[in-house]
């Protein structure tokens, strides 16, 4: 099992000068529990879990959504970044083009390029 996931956490916690202690009381969870992720003995913990410790060590979007992706990479089973599951899950067209691209090899520069239109678009 990958220990990306608890070296980010640990590594975020430490940065903010978080006890494993203090962690584990704001997040509600157990110092036990915070020390087997991120000592990679456990996968990461559920959505709302994830949302809490986001919460807590104030990650910004880009980490919010890295920590998410190193979630899902922990996983024993391929998993896709549960931020992610119910967009993709309620959107008919994002899986639409998901898949075509997929069947169709689109090459990671295109996709560059997707974002950047749509940053242009929405992030003026």
């Amino acid at each position: 099992m990958s220990n990306e996931f608890g070296k980010f956490i640990k590594e975020k916690r430490t940065g903010k000068a978080l006890s494993m202690r203090i962690f584990a009381n704001l997040t509600k969870e157990s110092v036990a529990y915070i020390s087997s992720i991120e000592n990679g003995r456990r996968t990461a913990p559920s959505e709302t879990v994830l949302e809490r410790f986001a919460d807590v060590l104030c990650l910004s979007n880009k980490d919010r959504f890295y920590m998410f992706d190193l979630a899902a990479k922990s996983k024993a089973k391929p998993a896709l970044a549960t931020d992610l599951v119910t967009y993709i899950n309620e959107n008919k067209h994002i899986r639409d083009v998901l898949r075509l691209s997929k069947e169709l090899n689109v090459e990671s520069s295109d996709w560059e390029n997707f974002m950047k239109v749509i940053e242009c678009k929405y992030l003026k």
